[in-house]
């Protein structure tokens, strides 16, 4: 099983390393973004992913527990974080989405 989250605006990667201290960044050959790393604390592993230099999602596979880990990156870098589940996540996906993106997502999930 996996989750999720996107923050309510990209989030600076140096900024991010910089700042959020009690979080660790790991070099992991399966990680998703141009600098090879992955989020670890406690035995716990999040990926990220990036786009223009910026981190604009996060993902949690397995059981790894990263609560702890997403609320500690919202409050040190002061921006919301949204799982998959909540309707912020949705309207965020949907302002990425062009017009036919939109339309067809909206069909599929009854609410268009």
């Amino acid at each position: 099983m996996s989750t999720y989250y996107r923050p309510l605006k990209d989030l600076s990667y140096k900024d991010m390393k910089k700042k959020c201290t009690d979080i660790e960044f790991v070099k992991n050959e399966n990680a998703s973004n141009k600098w090879g790393e992955v989020i670890h604390s406690d035995g716990n592993w999040l990926h990220f992913y990036e786009f223009d230099d910026k981190v604009v999602s996060f993902a949690r596979y397995g059981q790894n527990y990263v609560e702890g880990m997403i609320e500690h990156i919202a409050f040190t870098m002061l921006t919301p974080i949204f799982d998959e589940y909540s309707q912020a996540y949705e309207v965020l996906s949907l302002q990425d989405m062009d017009e036919e993106e939109r339309a067809e997502f909206l069909a599929e999930s009854g609410n268009g």
